[in-house]
């Protein structure tokens, strides 16, 4: 759905299957920012499961013999629910970094906060980025991962991105809720 103008909105859809007569609907708050501005943001941020090669589970299409498919994994971008003892993929993508003159790329720092009913629950220590080659600096695209203790206690989560760009002092964060489930 293309958007033409920044700001804050609530985005809603609504599915009907007749033949199953189900009915589902969803709504979430975003924010379109302006790029053009050349502020630091950090978007798109999403968790998922990942495979034995560490690659984030995309979720699975409905089979085609079947009208209404079931969830085969909560552990997915939609429903994020994981299970202890298990490791979450995260990505994001990084706009408007500054090229740093002396490295010839961007310099820019990560810290990565874990959340439970609102309280910190592990406060990380930026890291300077490891940036991989990639065709447009100005559009960085960024993965790591989140190992779940096996004694973590279930409930509600938040995980936030804080992105600093050193060359230009600028900071920017994006968080994300999930569930840990049994």
């Amino acid at each position: 759905m293309p958007v033409k103008k920044e700001g804050v909105y609530t985005f809603r859809t609504a599915l009907r299957d007749a033949t199953a007569k189900r009915l589902g609907s969803a709504s979430e708050v975003i924010e379109v920012p302006d790029l053009k501005k050349n502020k630091l943001i950090v978007s798109g941020l999403i968790v998922s499961s990942v495979d034995t090669n560490g690659k984030l589970f995309p979720p699975e299409a409905a089979k085609s013999d079947n009208e209404f498919s079931t969830v085969i994994s909560k552990a997915i971008p939609a429903i994020r629910q994981f299970q202890r003892n298990t490791i979450v993929g995260y990505a994001y993508t990084i706009y408007n970094a500054k090229i740093d003159s002396a490295k010839n790329q961007p310099n820019l720092s990560i810290q990565t906060n874990l959340y439970r009913d609102g309280k910190i629950f592990s406060e990380g220590k930026p890291q300077i980025a490891q940036i991989e080659a990639q065709p447009d600096l100005t559009h960085i695209h960024d993965y790591s991962y989140l190992r779940l203790n096996p004694n973590v206690p279930v409930g509600d989560y938040t995980l936030q991105i804080i992105v600093k760009d050193l060359t230009t002092n600028q900071s920017t964060n994006q968080s994300i809720d999930f569930e840990i489930v049994e």
